[in-house]
């Protein structure tokens, strides 16, 4: 882009040669100004300490909940599978007549999905309180977050102007500078 500049700067007088140099800077300043000025944020002040403590508690209940949990389900899955295991074999025992057998293989398979319901029962109710810690943890930050957000200003005291404003002021302030430009050096 900028050989083609020079081509086209080297094939005009010096005079119109200034006037196009002018009309691309005014065009590209008029272009970028908006963006400088376009939106000053204050950096919003950190959490509350209690507030970042209750979430960097969270946080670690969260992992060793979610440890716990994973191994609650494990131990269902191994009581599910002696669970399976005892219910083949009191069948296959009570198929061969031994009834005795077969009584104390299901008392097994029982006891089993007994143990397998509870583990499972043990790791919906941890799921349900971190769930719950959860959302004390987010209606605890929620408003924070809320009303941490510094209002835009442009120049620290102007609001912002939406995108669709600044668009079209961007465009009609270029559209002038490259009809004025011309008049700026008869």
């Amino acid at each position: 882009m900028l050989n083609t500049l020079l081509l086209l700067y080297r094939s005009v007088s010096t005079a119109q040669a200034l006037r196009l140099l002018l009309r691309t800077a005014l065009t590209v300043a008029c272009c970028l100004l908006p963006l400088v000025f376009y939106c000053h944020r204050q950096t919003p002040a950190p959490l509350p300490p209690a507030v970042a403590q209750r979430v960097e508690l969270h946080r670690v209940e969260s992992a060793v909940d979610s440890a716990e949990i994973k191994r609650l389900k494990q131990s269902a899955a191994v009581q599910q599978v002696k669970q399976d295991s005892a219910a083949v074999h009191a069948r296959w025992a009570a198929d061969s007549g031994n009834y005795r057998a077969a009584y104390v293989a299901e008392d097994t398979a029982l006891l089993a999905l007994d143990r397998e319901v509870a583990f499972l029962d043990i790791a919906l109710t941890r799921s349900e309180s971190r769930a719950i810690r959860a959302d004390s943890v987010i209606a605890a930050v929620l408003p924070l977050a809320e009303s941490r957000e510094p209002p835009c200003r442009i120049l620290w005291f102007v609001p912002c102007p939406t995108r669709r404003a600044v668009a079209v002021a961007a465009a009609a302030l270029t559209a002038t500078v490259i009809v004025a430009a011309p008049r700026i050096h008869p």
